[in-house]
């Protein structure tokens, strides 16, 4: 079964809010550590993830570069956004504003992702942008000041 990106968005959207609400009911009723329920959370995603592609019979070994950048990006952005974000979410006054306010790094990534294609074509997708778009980038932006800002 193929689904458009919208429908499998939406689909792990859906599938990531139990995690989310996870952290601090873990915390709470089990004390839990956040930064520990996101190990074991993401363990549990690596095995599945390796189980899902080894049945489509993905290989999940890429060439040396692109494995040690990519290793390289986790343990330098990967740990620390992970951390601070379970972390946040197990303080939060809803455990829902820090999913939110990571969400609207959706932002920085489209505005980045057209200026990376502008400069390297070679090296980065097309990027669609219009008026629409825009709307929607200051839509979000807003909406994060309004859940961050105190009333």
């Amino acid at each position: 079964m193929k689904f458009n990106w919208a429908v499998m968005s939406l689909i792990g959207t859906i599938c990531i809010v139990p995690s989310w609400l996870g952290v601090s009911f873990f915390e709470r009723n089990y004390h839990v550590r956040p930064e520990v329920f996101m190990i074991w959370y993401f363990f549990g995603v690596i095995i599945g993830t390796g189980c899902v592609l080894a049945l489509k019979g993905v290989c999940i070994i890429p060439a040396p570069a692109p494995w040690l950048s990519i290793i390289a990006i986790g343990l330098t952005f990967g740990v620390v956004a992970n951390i601070m974000l379970f972390a946040a979410t197990a303080i939060a006054p809803n455990p829902g504003l820090p999913s939110a306010i990571a969400s609207s790094a959706s932002v920085l990534v489209f505005v980045l992702s057209l200026l990376f294609f502008r400069l390297f074509p070679s090296y980065f997708n097309e990027v669609a942008f219009d008026g629409y778009h825009l709307i929607g980038l200051v839509i979000t932006i807003a909406g994060v000041i309004m859940m961050v800002k105190p009333r």
